[in-house]
């Protein structure tokens, strides 16, 4: 959540990914599969997921990529 916040501030459309509950929800239901990068000290600086309207979807949407603004430039989502 503070990798958003850094991104994107309060604007980001997408507000499970302010709130920490619904978010480790749908991981565990398996209706988001995230990708993070993080620094040596666990720090997140990236993000990137697929994300199923529900459990019987087959075609995920791939998005809510973001890295953060201190480590851009840097080819993290490669």
């Amino acid at each position: 959540m503070d990798c958003v916040r850094r991104c994107y501030g309060d604007s980001y459309p997408n507000k499970v990914m302010y709130d920490i509950d619904q978010l480790e929800e749908m991981i565990q239901i398996k209706l988001m599969h995230s990708v993070v990068a993080k620094t040596d000290d666990g720090q997140i600086v990236g993000h990137c997921a697929l994300t199923f309207d529900g459990p019987h979807n087959i075609s995920p949407e791939a998005g809510k990529m973001m890295v953060d603004p201190n480590f851009r430039g840097q080819h993290i989502l490669k």
